[in-house]
C-alpha cells in the first residue's frame, strides 16, 4: 500500500482546495508521496508529509529527493512542493495563492502605476499577507501604486500609500562596493524579496521597481534568490536575470509554534528544502 493513503488527515484541507481547483491524483509515486496534477495547465504538485521525509532521510536519499526537483519540471511546465508543516502555518496563503493560478486577476500595467519608496511597517503589512516568508526586512521598500486616474482598476486594497492602492511591493538590501572577482568595484544591490497583491497582475511592474530601484542608487547589479521549491526563477530569467549557483538545501526543526527555524544537530532534523537559485542582472550605466 503507497504510504501517502494513511497520513494525510492533517492534509485534507489541501487536498480538497487541489480537487476543488480541477487537480487529480497523479500515479506518480516518487518517494512514495502524493502527487497532484492539473491537466490544462500541466501543472503538478508534490506533497510532503514529515513522516515520510524521516523515511526518505533514514534511506539516506534526502540528495536524490531534492534533485527530483529538477527532474520533475524538466517533465512539466509548473511544479511545487508543499510540506504538511508549511501548509499547517501557512493555510490562507497556500490556499490564496493556489486559488488566484486559476482566478481571472485585474490586469494593471506597469505604465499605469508609480514607484514609490514606503516605509517599513507599510511593506511589513503588505508581505505578512502577500508573501510565503512573511516579512524580511530590508534596507529599502518600493511598491508599485496606482494612481488616482486608474483607481476604476482595482476593486479593493487593504495596502494603501498617500490613498493609493499598493499592488506590488519589493524589498531591497543594503547597496555594497564589490571588492573580489570579476564584480570588484561595482556597486552591488539585493533585492530580498517580491510580492503582489493575488487579485491583481501587475504586467511589468517587476521590471518596473528593479529599474527604478536600480537607477536610484545607480547600481550595477542586483542579485536575488529564488526560493526552488516554488520557483524556476522564470519571472526573472524573462526581464534580464541569469542563474549563478544553486544554493545547499538547508535543513530545519521547528519552534514551540510549528514554525520552521534552522536545525543545529542532524538529530533534530524534521524538514528540508530544495536550496535556493541565485540571479543576478547587471545594468548598462551611461
Amino acid at each position: 500500500m503507497p504510504i501517502f493513503v494513511c497520513y494525510f488527515h492533517q492534509m485534507n484541507e489541501l487536498i480538497q482546495t487541489l480537487r476543488e481547483l480541477g487537480f487529480q491524483l497523479h500515479p506518480l509515486v516518487d518517494f512514495g508521496l502524493a502527487h497532484y496534477y492539473h491537466s490544462e495547465h500541466d501543472f503538478m504538485i508534490q506533497l510532503i508529509p514529515l513522516s515520510t521525509f524521516q523515511e526518505i532521510r533514514n534511506q539516506e536519499n534526502t540528495l536524490v529527493f531534492q534533485e527530483n526537483m529538477l527532474q520533475l519540471r524538466s517533465q512539466f511546465k509548473t511544479v511545487i512542493r508543499i510540506w504538511e508543516d508549511v501548509w499547517n502555518t501557512k493555510k490562507d496563503w497556500i490556499t490564496s495563492f493556489l486559488r488566484s493560478k486559476f482566478e481571472t486577476p485585474v490586469s494593471v500595467f506597469a505604465r499605469d502605476t508609480r514607484v514609490v519608496e514606503i516605509r517599513k511597517e507599510l511593506a511589513e503589512a503588505f508581505m505578512g499577507e502577500n508573501h510565503l516568508l512573511g516579512f524580511l526586512p530590508g534596507n529599502r521598500y518600493f511598491a508599485c501604486i496606482v494612481p488616482p486616474h486608474r483607481h476604476f482598476r482595482i476593486k479593493s486594497s487593504r495596502f494603501w500609500q498617500d490613498e493609493n492602492p499598493l499592488v506590488m511591493v519589493a524589498v531591497f538590501g543594503q547597496v555594497r562596493q564589490m571588492k573580489q572577482g570579476d564584480l570588484a568595484g561595482k556597486a552591488s544591490g539585493e533585492l530580498i524579496q517580491v510580492a503582489t497583491d493575488p487579485g491583481v497582475r501587475c504586467v511589468g511592474g517587476l521590471s518596473k521597481l528593479i529599474s527604478t530601484y536600480a537607477h536610484a542608487f545607480k547600481l550595477d547589479n542586483l542579485m536575488t534568490y529564488t526560493d526552488l521549491e516554488w520557483s524556476d526563477g522564470h519571472a526573472f530569467s524573462q526581464i534580464g536575470f541569469v542563474a549563478e549557483s544553486a544554493s545547499p538545501s538547508l535543513y530545519f526543526t521547528h519552534d514551540a509554534k510549528g514554525f520552521r527555524k534552522i536545525s543545529k544537530t542532524k538529530e533534530d532534523v524534521l524538514a528540508c528544502n530544495s536550496g535556493n537559485l541565485k540571479m543576478r542582472i547587471s545594468f548598462q550605466n551611461e
